[in-house]
């Protein structure tokens, strides 16, 4: 019940603390880090977090690369009808959209070279054996 209490109650008394961590959270809390960011904070802590992977805690990082999409959401229509549904659901709604990769007209997906396209187990024995 006490924990219950802790997690329903953490905010009742934020007009008394101003924004600082409650006396009851600092003495068990070993460290507090607040990071602000951009307005996408979902993409900022999993940047942070590709960076903290990386990290050894001795020696400095190289500043972070983006990657190709950036802060930029990423919506990847497989054929062209969607691809078509997609481009008027941005209009209607007056947002900004780039099409970085056309989708396959073929309306098949590609796989890259290096991937086992036969599976090395679907002819072994042991499926007979369980029948």
């Amino acid at each position: 019940m006490m924990r219950i209490h802790e997690i329903i109650n953490e905010d009742k008394d934020y007009t008394k603390t101003k924004n600082k961590v409650v006396n009851s959270y600092s003495n068990a809390l070993t460290g507090v880090h607040t990071v602000s960011g951009t307005s996408d904070r979902f993409y900022d802590l999993y940047r942070l977090g590709l960076k903290v992977a990386e990290a050894d805690g001795v020696h400095p990082l190289k500043t972070g690369q983006e990657s190709w999409a950036g802060r930029n959401n990423v919506i990847s229509p497989y054929t062209q009808e969607e691809a078509q549904m997609m481009k008027h659901a941005y209009k209607a709604n007056n947002l900004l959209w780039t099409d970085k990769l056309s989708p396959n007209t073929k309306n098949k997906s590609k796989e890259s070279e290096d991937v086992y396209v036969v599976s090395p187990v679907a002819s072994l024995d042991w499926k007979k054996k369980r029948s």
